[in-house]
């Protein structure tokens, strides 16, 4: 039995800060076989950890602390002394190797041919979209995200690329995001505000820059969907809502099934996104070093939030170093060539 599957399914009781200096926040800790799932008091998932990126902050006896972000931002406090052992070892032991390639394919195939056979009747609950997800690595989801978004493009027309505007965009991304969202596109048609797809790649709606007067705005989509990899699916989202069958086969070969990606590329117009809770985008905006209000004043939906993001502001009345150069900012304006 491997280190892993000895504590599986473990729970135990922690506390859960999205930054140091935050409130604790008390979850159940749910150990999986690949990762970490922190429940609420309404026992819905938070969020959920891959164990790959988890480690240990600090030795020694007493409460332990377990992160995922490798500046050690976002924590979890564990008192259990047996969720403590077990996490401790499950990180120190090398990962199992990946299952071989045709053990999957069988699996995969005899889930379609069970799902074909009984005319679709599996019950497929986002629950079980999610799970299935967990099985597709990461090139495959990056493969996904682009047959998502080409379908896409074919349908409402390529993003804007005007060089200089999209070299703005580029170092606008880096600024309050990082590396944590690969890729983001401003297109004119198709998205409301913003859409994250598979893979990190984040539609973002060409009204955002050619009709407001600051990068705040497209900064704080930005912000919010960079926070929205670790908390939320976009490939189990995706699986959802193409269907069971569409699913298994995308899973054998993701090249496959083109009309389920041009269903969700035409879908996304009328699907509300999930987002991070609102501690998790505070803490996105103070890491990002800019004001969260003037994009909580831009939503016109969950006025929840707006008003969280506004009055919990974490840069509020303080200085800060501009999003772009003005020139940069006219140039990101532009990227449409309106």
């Amino acid at each position: 039995m491997s280190v892993r599957s000895r504590f599986l399914r473990l729970e135990a009781q922690a506390t859960w800060r999205t930054s140091p200096d935050a409130a604790g926040q008390s979850v159940i800790a749910h150990l999986g076989a690949t990762s970490l799932t922190l429940i609420g008091t309404d026992n819905s998932a938070i969020v959920h950890w891959s164990l790959s990126a988890v480690h240990r902050v600090g030795e020694g006896s007493g409460a332990a602390l377990f992160t995922p972000d490798p500046t050690g931002g976002e924590s979890l406090e564990v008192t259990d002394q047996t969720m403590i052992d077990a996490l401790t070892e499950v990180l120190r032991s090398p990962q199992a190797p990946p299952q071989p390639r045709r053990h999957r394919t069988f699996a995969i195939t005899a889930l379609l041919a069970l799902s074909v056979s009984v005319g679709g009747a599996i019950s497929y609950s986002s629950e079980f979209a999610r799970q299935l997800s967990g099985l597709v690595g990461r090139d495959a989801r990056e493969r996904i995200g682009l047959s998502i978004s080409e379908e896409f493009f074919a349908l409402y027309g390529r993003p804007c690329d005007a060089a200089d505007g999209v070299a703005a965009l580029q170092r606008l991304r880096i600024r309050v995001a990082g590396r944590s969202l690969p890729t983001v596109a401003i297109v004119r048609d198709g998205v409301p505000t913003s859409f994250l797809l598979p893979g990190g790649r984040l539609l973002l709606a060409s009204d955002l820059v050619v009709k407001e007067d600051m990068p705040e705005i497209a900064a704080g989509h930005i912000v919010r969907d960079a926070v929205s990899m670790r908390y939320v699916d976009p490939l189990g989202q995706f699986f959802a809502h193409i269907g069971v069958a569409a699913t298994l086969a995308i899973m054998l070969n993701p090249a496959s099934e083109s009309a389920a990606y041009r269903r969700y590329a035409r879908a996304i117009s009328d699907l509300v996104p999930e987002h991070p809770p609102i501690e998790a985008q505070l803490a996105g905006f103070a890491a990002a070093g800019f004001p969260s209000s003037p994009f909580a004043q831009s939503l016109t939906t969950r006025p929840e939030d707006a008003a969280a993001l506004a009055a919990l502001d974490p840069q509020a009345g303080r200085t800060y170093t501009p999003l772009l150069y003005d020139s940069e900012w006219l140039q990101l304006r532009d990227i449409c060539g309106n």
